[in-house]
């Protein structure tokens, strides 16, 4: 007998971001072996639509362009869960990040009897806090220093308690989990898997073009302008960076001045917002992926990018250690240490020999995170949940 899957996740197709990616593709699996998947997401006005065999319900996320959207939305979004809730009738409903409106699809789904799981992405907390640009070394740190943060942890603490499971998507989150509740006993593990395209990896010969790409939000914690700073110290004319992605205008435009005031305008493109077929022939056509993060979970951009045989330059945060394999698939260098970032770019600039071996160990190990393999760890993570083990 199928399960009905009532997927929330604030993001999705047509929207960009691992968060999308790996929701659109858990979905499309969830389909094809015959389940039914659900989606309730965020889009420009209430709708509905099934463009993959499976229904879409959208509700606005803007209403009045202020401040008090977010009161409106929280006044709006229980009573259209609600009406999901009754219409689709589900077994099991999936929250895709931990927010004010999962907490309330948590709560209102174990009103009614329905089991629950949620994916723990990122600490809300430690998100929302450091997007406002209240700085903190650790979560420890943030909670020691803001009375607001130790406020919003006893919420997020409530909430998560509501979920039958919480799915992590790396060890270091599973950690995060712990300091939140105090233990981990209903914590799952799954890496991030993804359905992707076929892949593979290409042999760069002497002159070839060296192309850096990094796919981004662009949002403080991101920090593109470093990116921006580690590509410029290359001090090679020929090479290439690429930036894709949209986010806050004040980020872009920092971003932009970065460049212009390194001398490397003309060799940085901003691509803006791109359908996910044109990242991935961005991805084919690139030589290594860059990124400056401050904080990740497990990063499903870093997934793609191998899978498309591009080593990995990255800060050393959250779970990246998880991914990238050291000196085999990438490098790790540590978060306030920029001009290792640059030298790393260039090592891999300088050396087609590491880089094309590299570039193949790269696609290889991207291989074990193919979600037609991962998928039965969710199945067996929704039994559990649903026969209440």
């Amino acid at each position: 007998m199928a399960w009905k899957i009532l997927m929330y996740a604030p993001i999705f197709p047509p929207a960009i971001g691992g968060p999308s990616t790996q929701c659109f593709s858990l979905c499309q699996t969830l389909r094809d072996r015959g389940e039914a998947p659900v989606v309730l997401t965020i889009g420009e006005r209430f709708g509905y639509s099934s463009p993959d065999g499976y229904p879409v319900y959208r509700y606005p996320w803007r209403y009045t362009g202020t401040p008090i959207d977010r009161a409106i939305r929280w006044l709006v979004f229980p009573w259209y869960f609600k009406r999901i809730l009754e219409r689709e009738r589900p077994d099991i409903v999936h929250c895709h990040s931990v927010s004010v409106l999962s907490v309330i699809a948590g709560w209102l789904s174990r009103r009614r009897g329905i089991p629950s799981v949620i994916k723990f992405a990122g600490d809300w907390v430690w998100e929302t806090l450091s997007t406002r640009r209240l700085r903190a070394h650790d979560f420890e740190d943030l909670r020691q220093r803001s009375a607001v943060a130790r406020l919003m942890w006893r919420f997020e603490r409530w909430g998560l308690s509501l979920f039958a499971y919480i799915w992590a998507p790396s060890e270091v989150r599973a950690r995060n989990v712990e300091r939140v509740l105090g233990h981990r006993r209903n914590v799952c593990i799954i890496y991030n898997a993804l359905d992707l395209p076929p892949g593979g990896f290409h042999v760069t010969r002497e002159g070839g073009p060296f192309l850096v790409v990094s796919a981004n939000r662009f949002v403080p914690h991101k920090r593109i302008p470093m990116i921006i700073r580690a590509f410029a110290a290359l001090e090679s004319p020929s090479a290439r960076l690429v930036l894709i992605g949209t986010g806050e205008a004040s980020e872009i435009a920092k971003a932009r001045e970065a460049a212009l005031s390194l001398g490397v305008e003309s060799q940085v493109t901003f691509t803006g917002r791109l359908e996910i077929d044109d990242v991935y022939d961005r991805f084919r056509r690139a030589s290594v992926y860059v990124s400056a993060s401050l904080e990740e979970g497990f990063p499903n951009v870093f997934v793609e990018a191998m899978h498309f045989g591009l080593p990995i330059v990255s800060t050393d945060v959250g779970g990246c250690h998880e991914i990238v394999r050291e000196g085999e698939t990438g490098y790790l260098c540590d978060p306030d240490d920029e001009a290792a970032l640059g030298a790393r770019l260039k090592d891999l600039m300088r050396d087609l020999d590491l880089r094309n071996r590299m570039a193949r160990s790269a696609y290889e190990h991207s291989r074990q995170y193919e979600l037609a393999t991962v998928i039965e760890e969710f199945m067996t993570l929704y039994g559990r949940a649903i026969n209440r083990e």
